[in-house]
C-alpha cells in the first residue's frame, strides 16, 4: 500500500506525513490519530530511500510499538522489517547505558517507590519548576 493511500490531501495526517523537518513532535490526546499519522511518515520516508536506521519512531507503550511495527510490514513498505520502534523509556535507557552515564552515576534503572515520588525525585527535577508544577508533570506521567 503507498504511505498516501486512503489519505486526505488537507489532513493533519497528511500534513505530519510530507513535513519537511528531520523531526516531528506531535503533542496530541489519546484517539487523535498520532500513531496513525506516525506510520504513514514513515511509509513515506522509506518509499523515498530513507534508511531505517535513521528513522526513530517512539511511542509511549510496547504495544503501540509493536503494532505500529505489523502494520507496517502489513502494508508492504519496502524495508519495513528493519525498521526499530521502541518506546520512551527504552530510548532513554538506550542513552544512558550508551553514554555509560548509569556507570558512572552508579545508579540502576527501576520503578520509583511510592516515597521517592515525593521526595528524591522533587530534589532532583526542582530546576523543572515549583512544587505545583512539578506534582502535575509527575502525576501525568503517571497516567502515560
Amino acid at each position: 500500500m503507498a504511505w498516501d493511500e486512503g489519505l486526505d490531501g488537507t489532513s493533519q495526517a497528511y500534513r505530519m506525513a510530507t513535513e519537511d523537518s528531520d523531526k516531528v513532535i506531535v503533542i496530541a490526546g489519546p484517539g487523535t490519530g498520532k500513531s496513525f499519522a506516525m506510520k504513514r511518515r514513515i511509509a513515506k520516508l522509506l518509499e523515498d530511500g530513507v534508511n531505517p536506521a535513521q528513522i526513530l519512531p517512539v511511542t509511549f507503550t510496547n504495544v503501540a510499538s509493536n503494532d505500529m511495527h505489523q502494520e507496517l510490514i502489513g502494508m508492504s513498505v519496502s524495508q519495513a522489517s528493519n525498521l526499530k520502534a521502541q518506546t520512551l523509556h527504552s530510548l532513554a535507557f538506550t542513552i544512558l547505558s550508551r553514554n555509560h552515564v548509569l556507570t558512572a552515576t552508579g545508579r540502576n534503572p527501576r520503578p520509583l517507590l511510592d516515597f521517592e515520588s515525593s521526595g528524591p525525585l522533587m530534589a532532583d527535577l526542582r530546576s523543572h519548576g515549583g512544587m505545583r508544577e512539578l506534582k502535575a508533570m509527575i502525576k501525568a506521567f503517571g497516567k502515560a
